[in-house]
């Protein structure tokens, strides 16, 4: 009911740049604050799990339109939704980049999988689950769900199975 949008709740926030980013992730939290009984370090991991798939958006999508960021909260079911899209280039061309992965690629379902079971090297080459890996493993460990599309197909995650559907690209 603010007069100016700054002052407005806002569960959808287009993000333009990656240096936006942050400031889209403090302020959807700042919106389920007010309606969940969480603690701090529960919001403080929902930042970061927005803030991270939004960078995503930016650095592997290669996205140019921005990245939609959602955060809705329905707290008599006790579900917290959170959603980031982009119209970027994909998981399967993303994972093309490498080598050892773009021969044994075979489709977007492939990508997805593979996308959410990474590993990944550092610059320090220290290997750790990436970022998808390790949401993956949180909506398994909360029982929560998990849905990744990208291309024709569609991976979901529910009650601790997954299942690969084809989609409209």
């Amino acid at each position: 009911t603010g007069d100016t949008m700054a002052e407005r709740p806002q569960e959808l926030w287009l993000v333009e740049r990656p240096g936006e980013l942050e400031n889209a992730a403090n302020r959807l939290v700042s919106v389920l604050r007010g309606v969940l009984p969480a603690s701090d370090k529960d919001f403080e991991t929902v930042n970061r799990i927005l803030f991270a798939l939004g960078d995503n958006c930016f650095r592997h999508g290669k996205v140019h339109t921005g990245a939609m960021l959602c955060g809705q909260a329905f707290p008599k079911n006790g579900v917290v939704e959170i959603a980031v899209a982009d119209t970027g280039q994909g998981i399967w061309s993303s994972l093309k980049r490498f080598p050892s992965l773009a021969e044994s690629m075979q489709g977007d379902a492939n990508a997805i999988l593979t996308a959410l079971t990474l590993k990944v090297k550092s610059a320090e080459g220290v290997v750790r689950q990436g970022f998808l890996n390790t949401l993956l493993a949180t909506a398994r460990k909360t029982g929560g769900e998990l849905v990744c599309m990208s291309g024709e197909a569609a991976l979901t995650m529910r009650g601790g199975e997954m299942r690969n559907t084809k989609v409209a690209y």
